[in-house]
């Protein structure tokens, strides 16, 4: 009889101490169904005293791991429609002039325009795999001293309008910025681009040097 009743005592002081850790297993598994349904939003409240707070620590940083790479996804798409749209639609407009054009100077003229956008979509695609392949915290930028003006240069030579006329008014610069050239190239040649998208005639571009601080200006008159 003793021993009966020290064996019941026993099995409820067991069940006593299981039940927080059930209940915290519960909650994880709430949670982790959440988030496999979709709402990546989803993370557990990791108590102060729990028996599996090293499993709920990892499973939040797991979350946001995957709710990055998500995110960084999702970027990667917008920037591949952003900025393949531009030199795709410059091709096929060089390639729909050229087939009408008969001046010999004209067509190597608009040749060479169809080879730099060319080149131009090759060293894109190239940056924006490499981004697809490593996340933002892998990622390994080639960092050197990228002298400002031949950079931008560079990207008027690639935005070349007949009906537009672009003004570098710092082609003299000798500014310079410690960074990757291929991710600097895409930057201005987005701000060049939605430039040529809404002015009426005329873009200006212009370094100003200030307090060891360089400052790019792109206007038009749009």
């Amino acid at each position: 009889m003793t021993f009966k009743v020290h064996l019941n005592q026993y099995l409820k002081c067991a069940e006593c101490r299981l039940y927080p850790l059930a209940r915290r297993l519960l909650a994880l598994r709430k949670v982790a169904k959440s988030f496999g349904e979709g709402k990546l939003e989803q993370r557990i409240d990791v108590g102060t005293i729990s028996y599996i707070r090293d499993l709920e620590i990892e499973f939040n940083h797991m979350a946001q791991r995957i709710e990055d790479l998500v995110n960084d996804v999702k970027l990667l798409s917008s920037a591949v429609s952003h900025d393949l749209r531009t030199p795709l639609a410059r091709i096929r407009f060089g390639i729909d002039t050229l087939q009408e054009e008969d001046d010999p100077v004209l067509r190597k003229r608009f040749e060479q325009r169809i080879s730099d956008n060319v080149n131009e979509m090759v060293e894109l695609v190239e940056t924006l795999l490499n981004y697809a392949r490593l996340d933002q915290a892998m990622l390994e930028l080639d960092k050197t001293s990228v002298k400002l003006s031949s950079l931008i240069a560079s990207c008027i030579r690639n935005k070349s309008d007949d009906n537009i006329t672009i003004n570098f008014l710092s082609d003299h610069s000798t500014a310079q910025v410690y960074g990757d050239s291929a991710y600097l190239m895409i930057l201005v040649g987005n701000l060049i681009q939605n430039a040529i998208q809404y002015c009426k005639t005329i873009i200006e571009i212009e370094l100003i040097e200030k307090n060891d601080k360089v400052f790019l200006i792109v206007s038009d008159d749009g």
